[in-house]
Protein backbone atom coordinates (compact mmCIF):
# COMPACT_ATOMS: atom_id res chain seq x y z
CA UNK A 1 0.00 0.00 0.00
CA UNK A 2 1.56 3.51 -0.96
CA UNK A 3 -0.41 6.83 -0.32
CA UNK A 4 0.37 10.47 -0.92
CA UNK A 5 -0.31 13.07 1.10
CA UNK A 6 0.21 17.05 -0.30
CA UNK A 7 0.81 18.10 3.15
CA UNK A 8 2.23 15.16 4.47
CA UNK A 9 4.41 13.65 2.30
CA UNK A 10 4.41 9.62 0.94
CA UNK A 11 3.00 7.06 3.34
CA UNK A 12 3.64 2.78 2.95
CA UNK A 13 2.40 -0.22 4.96
CA UNK A 14 3.35 -3.31 4.75
CA UNK A 15 1.53 -6.30 5.95
CA UNK A 16 3.33 -9.64 6.18
CA UNK A 17 0.15 -11.38 7.77
CA UNK A 18 1.07 -15.46 6.77
CA UNK A 19 3.91 -14.51 4.60
CA UNK A 20 7.90 -15.29 4.31
CA UNK A 21 10.74 -13.63 3.69
CA UNK A 22 13.43 -15.44 1.97
CA UNK A 23 16.18 -14.42 -0.28
CA UNK A 24 16.33 -14.94 -3.82
CA UNK A 25 19.76 -17.14 -4.12
CA UNK A 26 19.95 -16.91 -8.38
CA UNK A 27 19.03 -12.90 -7.50
CA UNK A 28 21.91 -12.65 -5.61
CA UNK A 29 24.16 -15.38 -7.65
CA UNK A 30 23.40 -13.10 -10.57
CA UNK A 31 24.27 -9.76 -8.85
CA UNK A 32 27.46 -10.69 -6.45
CA UNK A 33 28.78 -13.39 -9.18
CA UNK A 34 28.79 -15.87 -6.97
CA UNK A 35 26.74 -18.47 -4.29
CA UNK A 36 26.64 -16.27 -1.63
CA UNK A 37 23.49 -16.16 1.23
CA UNK A 38 21.63 -13.88 2.84
CA UNK A 39 23.73 -13.86 5.69
CA UNK A 40 27.01 -13.61 4.09
CA UNK A 41 25.77 -10.58 2.76
CA UNK A 42 24.03 -8.66 5.69
CA UNK A 43 24.77 -10.39 8.76
CA UNK A 44 28.60 -11.44 8.34
CA UNK A 45 29.20 -8.50 6.29
CA UNK A 46 31.28 -10.77 4.31
CA UNK A 47 30.40 -9.89 0.79
CA UNK A 48 31.27 -6.49 -0.60
CA UNK A 49 28.81 -4.75 -2.61
CA UNK A 50 29.18 -4.76 -6.44
CA UNK A 51 29.60 -1.92 -8.29
CA UNK A 52 25.83 -2.44 -9.92
CA UNK A 53 24.71 -2.04 -6.35
CA UNK A 54 26.78 0.93 -4.94
CA UNK A 55 24.51 3.73 -5.89
CA UNK A 56 21.51 2.08 -4.31
CA UNK A 57 23.77 0.94 -1.25
CA UNK A 58 25.03 4.92 -1.08
CA UNK A 59 21.45 6.17 -1.07
CA UNK A 60 20.11 4.00 1.79
CA UNK A 61 23.21 5.06 4.15
CA UNK A 62 22.83 8.33 3.36
CA UNK A 63 19.22 8.80 4.17
CA UNK A 64 18.74 6.19 6.76
CA UNK A 65 18.87 7.48 10.40
CA UNK A 66 21.16 7.22 12.09
CA UNK A 67 20.94 4.98 15.84
CA UNK A 68 21.22 6.99 18.67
Amino acid sequence: MLSWSRSKGVFGGVSLSGSTIRSDDEANKKLYGKDVNAKEIIIQGEVKTPPKGRSLDQLLTSTSPRPA
